[in-house]
C-alpha cells in the first residue's frame, strides 16, 4: 500500500504481537544468543512467510 500509515500500523502491530526477547512477556524464549531481536524476527518471518521463485534458464 502506498499510504505510509499502513506500514507504520503494521510495524506497530507486530511490535505488540511479538516484542523483543528482553520484554518480560517473552521470557519463555530459549534462543537468545544473537540478541533480543533475533528470535522475534524468526517468529515474525514465520507469521508473514513469503516466497519468491526466480526461474533461471540457460545458465
Amino acid at each position: 500500500n502506498a499510504d505510509p500509515d499502513v506500514q507504520r500500523d503494521l510495524q506497530a502491530f507486530f511490535r505488540r504481537l511479538v516484542p523483543h526477547a528482553n520484554d518480560p512477556s517473552m521470557s519463555y524464549l530459549v534462543h537468545r544468543t544473537e540478541g533480543p531481536d533475533d528470535m522475534p524476527a524468526h517468529i515474525k518471518a514465520a507469521l508473514t512467510q513469503t516466497s519468491l521463485s526466480i526461474p533461471v534458464t540457460g545458465g
